[in-house]
């Protein structure tokens, strides 16, 4: 039989096991808000980028609850169903026209929700409602979008190509005739050249002949 001494051994031991254990039960129920008031919202995502029920809620960056449940959708055409549990005491923060945002913290951290404070004018958003949200970017999305680009300018290249290439063989026929009209009136223009200077020569001479012409520029050289 225990001794008396020994039995209030093990019953401090007991106690205290148990008291340690209702503190760790507190401390980890209240960091979770395991024990505030909460309310549901829902948010609706095509895509939920890794996104994972459990994940925390943050609204305008302050902790705010967890995501209870993602809903797959029935069809390509719906949406994947977010169900998120929010404190309370944020609540009047949360409005009809606030956004729900998937995030990641840095580089290589986890993903959570981020909800952004709404309007001054808007109503608070009840419980239960849907909010708005903003579907997540991801880089394949951006590479996809400059490999489409690409693909795009390449196309528009090749089919310009043909009309610059027939442009170019027009100028070069157009400069190819212009030449050929220069060469064709040079000698032409040669001949109206020469036939002007011949003219130019008889109008002095016929000028010089004149009598009263001749007396108007002795008077002039004179002068």
């Amino acid at each position: 039989m225990a001794s008396p001494s020994r039995l209030v051994g093990v019953g401090i031991f007991v106690i205290t096991g148990v008291l340690l254990f209702a503190i760790a039960l507190f401390m980890i129920g209240d960091r979770q808000m395991a024990f505030t008031r909460r309310f549901t919202l829902y948010t609706e995502f095509s895509k939920v980028s890794g996104l994972q029920p459990g994940a925390i809620v943050r609204v305008s960056g302050a902790k705010a609850g967890e995501v209870k449940d993602i809903e797959v959708p029935s069809s390509p055409a719906k949406k994947f169903r977010v169900k998120m549990d929010i404190t309370e005491s944020l609540h009047p923060l949360i409005r009809s026209d606030s956004v729900a945002a998937i995030q990641t913290e840095g580089l290589v951290g986890g993903t959570f929700l981020a909800i952004a404070t709404g309007s001054e004018t808007a109503a608070r958003a009840t419980e239960n409602s849907t909010i708005p949200s903003q579907e997540p970017f991801e880089i394949t999305d951006l590479l996809q979008q400059m490999s489409d680009t690409v693909k795009k300018v390449n196309s528009t290249i090749d089919d310009m190509k043909d009309d610059v290439q027939r442009t170019i063989q027009s100028i070069g026929d157009t400069v190819d005739n212009a030449n050929d009209v220069i060469t064709a009136v040079s000698d032409d223009v040669k001949t109206m050249a020469s036939a002007g200077a011949r003219i130019s020569g008889d109008v002095a001479e016929i000028t010089d002949g004149v009598p009263g012409t001749r007396h108007a520029g002795q008077v002039r050289e004179r002068r």
